[in-house]
């Protein structure tokens, strides 16, 4: 019995060296760019280097050291991917379609995974060189929550809500810039009225011209004008209703989240509490699964309040 199993054993051993001896060669899908076109679809078959990890671990080793798969990517290689193929002539693409194509065609790079494509853009927010980003374009055309080349902590506020989705776009720099500047113009523009009119009484404050020094008041040399008014405590409360699309109702709460509740919740002894409200209204009435559904989960997820009725 102890010579068959030690011939077991130095049999299988043999059998897992061929194995690994044969099943050695990691074949690669991949299309180049020539510069008539892209060229058809092709093999590189290349050799995997011996060793005891296991053949998947020695594939994926072998294609991040040939760039075949991408770990992390710059954000000036995608601006070049974005100008060579996608932009072509359009202010704005949908991040959706940008990496869809990245998943489909074997002559753009290959990531790792969407969370490389999506750190990409994030590294790229801070910079005022490679693109923008926006939530969504509105129907006049205006990039909402627009993020381009924004320092410090406005950047990674935006880059943290950064979303593969179809209303999400990549914006050109100069379209960005075009809508920034125009921004810009328009908050100058207020700000030059209101102090234009400020200065048609005179200085703009209560009791007339400011008063020089040395000219009147009680010997101190400062004029006799009315007294400041006290500065008023600061408020100690905040609430705020916010309509959702509900067909990217995670996305927009993502971003509430970021955008409203982080700035709360940091604040010293704050205590924040949020609501969930949904109100539906289904012309052709509710199915049983379906309203089986929801109100299983209802209950899973500890709903207050939660129903169906009659209209």
């Amino acid at each position: 019995r102890r010579e068959a199993a030690e011939g077991e054993k130095a049999s299988d051993g043999t059998v897992r060296l061929r194995l690994d001896e044969a099943w050695r060669w990691l074949l690669v899908p991949i299309q180049h760019v020539q510069p008539e076109g892209v060229g058809g679809l092709v093999w590189d078959a290349a050799p995997l280097a011996g060793g005891g990890d296991p053949i998947a671990a020695r594939a994926w080793q072998r294609m991040r050291l040939s760039e075949h798969v991408i770990p992390e990517w710059s954000p000036a290689l995608l601006a070049m991917e974005m100008e060579r193929w996608f932009w072509r002539g359009r202010p704005h693409v949908p991040v959706k379609q940008v990496w869809d194509a990245m998943c489909a065609y074997c002559y753009l790079p290959r990531l790792r995974d969407e969370s490389v494509f999506t750190a990409s853009i994030r590294a790229g927010l801070a910079s005022g060189d490679y693109f923008g980003y926006a939530a969504s374009v509105s129907a006049q055309g205006r990039y909402e929550g627009l993020a381009f080349g924004a320092p410090g902590a406005a950047a990674a506020s935006a880059a943290a809500a950064v979303s593969v989705d179809a209303a999400s776009v990549l914006v050109r720099p100069e379209a960005a810039r075009a809508q920034l500047e125009a921004e810009d113009r328009a908050r100058r523009a207020e700000a030059g009225t209101g102090a234009g009119a400020g200065a048609e009484g005179g200085s703009g404050l209560p009791g007339g011209p400011l008063s020089r020094v040395g000219e009147t008041g009680t010997g101190a040399g400062i004029g006799t004008g009315p007294a400041p008014a006290a500065p008023s405590p600061p408020p100690r409360r905040f609430f705020g209703t916010v309509r959702l699309d509900p067909d990217r109702a995670g996305r927009d709460m993502g971003t509430v989240a970021e955008e409203v509740l982080q700035h709360l919740t940091t604040l010293p002894g704050a205590d924040v509490e949020v609501s969930v409200e949904i109100s539906a209204k289904v012309p052709a009435g509710v199915n049983q699964a379906t309203r089986r559904i929801v109100e299983e989960n209802c209950r899973t997820l500890r709903f207050r309040v939660h129903g169906f009725e009659e209209e």
